[in-house]
C-alpha cells in the first residue's frame, strides 16, 4: 500500500510540475466567435483553437520579442522607444502611434507592412495587448488577452495581475 501511495504522489507531483512549467498567454478573437490563440513560448507552440502548432520564439536574452508560426509573425525590439520602423527576418514594422496607457506605461501601435498585414498594440510592461489581421482589404476583428497582461508582458505586470 505505500509504494502505490508513493507512486500515486509521484505522478501528482510530476503532472504539477509539467502544468506549471507551460506557461503563456491566451487571447480571445473580438466580435466572431473563432478560436482562441494561446502563446506557449515554455513549449515552442501556438494553439489555434483546439490544435497545436509548433513555433518560433524569441530567447529571452534577445533583443527582440517574436513569435512565428505559419503567416502569424510578430516581432518588436523589446523597448521600441523613439523607432519609427525596423525589419526582423525578412518583414518590415513601422509605429504607427504612442501613447501611455491607464497606468502611465508607455504603448505602440505597431503595424506590420509585409507578409499578412497585421496591427499590434504592445506595451513592454503589459506585453502584447491586443493585434489585428487584415484579411481581403477588411480588418477581421481583434484579439485580446484573456486576462490582464498579454504574451512578453513584464513580471511586474504579471505580479500585478495576481493580486
Amino acid at each position: 500500500m505505500n509504494k502505490k501511495l508513493s507512486l500515486v504522489f509521484c505522478v501528482y507531483l510530476l503532472a504539477s510540475i509539467c502544468h506549471a512549467q507551460v506557461v503563456g498567454s491566451e487571447y480571445i478573437h473580438i466580435p466572431e466567435n473563432r478560436p482562441v490563440i494561446g502563446l506557449f513560448p515554455s513549449t515552442n507552440t501556438i494553439t489555434i483553437g483546439d490544435i497545436a502548432h509548433e513555433a518560433k520564439f524569441c530567447p529571452e536574452e534577445s533583443d527582440y520579442v517574436c513569435f512565428e508560426v505559419k503567416e502569424l509573425k510578430f516581432a518588436t525590439p523589446r523597448n521600441p522607444k523613439d523607432m519609427k520602423s525596423w525589419m526582423y527576418d525578412g518583414e518590415r514594422y513601422k509605429v504607427t502611434r504612442r501613447f501611455s496607457t491607464r497606468d502611465s506605461h508607455p504603448a505602440w501601435v505597431i503595424e506590420k507592412i509585409t507578409g499578412l498585414k497585421m496591427w499590434f498594440l504592445w506595451s513592454s510592461h503589459n506585453g502584447l495587448m491586443m493585434f489585428a489581421e487584415n484579411r481581403d482589404k477588411h480588418q477581421s476583428g481583434v484579439y485580446m488577452p484573456d486576462g490582464f497582461c498579454g504574451f512578453a508582458a513584464s513580471k511586474g505586470c504579471e505580479s500585478l495581475s495576481k493580486k
